[in-house]
């Protein structure tokens, strides 16, 4: 089997939870992607007319999406038990999986509409809307948390994706203060081998990195360190005169493509050479500054 994967996306991460529960992982070849909802991955249009991740190509050719029919798929091939076979077992379980993968939706559109879209045009009303759903769908949880016990199913497969999905990239939105038997039960959750192999750590959302754009010439190049002791400050200095230029601020989880700031009084837009913030965060990263131009949107 291939699926077409991006290795930060939610909806990817759940299908492949499903697969290593299934002890079938291994089976499964991942082609890379490059899908974002603005600009889609043309090689995977001929699949999926939507050109969206995941998309499954199974031992057969049949072509299957979106996740919640590859995860019953992979289940069903296996005689898994992730998917109640009928009765009201099945409806509860199938009704979690939908405001699981509501709540990570939600928390999609909240993303690109604060990196993706450009600054001028961006709602806050949107975005908090969005964010509002995932709240109200952690009051569900909260009380729904301490029944789950052991249970390893799709439902809770696909709350430990939204939760982990919220923990990678909105870290500043503190949901465990609001909500502790989602955050008891995640934590246990989320040290299983399945969530374990499939944590989120490279650039993902169809945000663009240095190695879809040209690389402009070596003079405008500088570099980025980190800010001792602080999360979203990073310094940008001149590879030509080693001194500093400029402090920029990162949005809470964004990639260091995300990066906007002021240097030599002039607007510039930085990008990182490194595909996510969690690669070597206190190493120096050389940066190409595009002066006078938008890169992202």
């Amino acid at each position: 089997m291939q699926i077409f994967f991006s290795p930060a996306s939610p909806f990817v991460r759940k299908c492949m939870v499903v697969a290593h529960e299934l002890g079938i992982a291994d089976r499964i070849e991942k082609l890379p992607s490059a899908a974002g909802p603005v600009k889609r991955d043309a090689t995977i249009i001929p699949k999926n007319p939507l050109g969206q991740v995941p998309t499954l190509i199974t031992d057969d050719g049949q072509v299957l999406f979106d996740s919640r029919v590859i995860c019953e798929y992979l289940n069903a091939t296996q005689s898994g038990k992730l998917f109640p076979a009928d009765g009201e077992e099945r409806w509860a379980r199938l009704t979690e999986l939908a405001l699981a993968d509501g709540m990570t939706g939600a928390a999609l559109l909240a993303r690109y509409e604060t990196v993706l879209r450009p600054e001028e045009l961006r709602w806050a009303d949107w975005t908090d809307g969005q964010l509002a759903k995932v709240r109200t769908g952690l009051e569900w949880l909260e009380s729904a948390a301490p029944s789950f016990g052991d249970r390893v199913d799709i439902g809770t497969i696909a709350f430990g994706c939204a939760l982990g999905y919220m923990d990678f990239r909105f870290p500043s939105v503190d949901w465990r203060a609001e909500a502790p038997n989602s955050a008891k039960w995640f934590k246990g959750f989320n040290q299983r081998a399945s969530m374990r192999a499939t944590v989120p750590t490279a650039h993902a959302d169809g945000v663009p990195c240095s190695a879809n754009v040209p690389r402009p010439a070596a003079s405008s190049f500088i570099s980025l360190r980190k800010a001792p002791h602080r999360r979203d400050r990073w310094t940008l200095r001149s590879n030509r005169r080693h001194k500093q230029c400029a402090h920029v601020r990162m949005a809470p989880g964004a990639p260091r493509s995300e990066i906007k700031g002021e240097a030599a009084g002039r607007r510039t837009f930085a990008e990182g050479n490194t595909r996510c913030h969690s690669h070597a965060p206190r190493t120096r990263t050389q940066i190409p500054v595009w002066q006078g131009s938008r890169f992202l949107g």
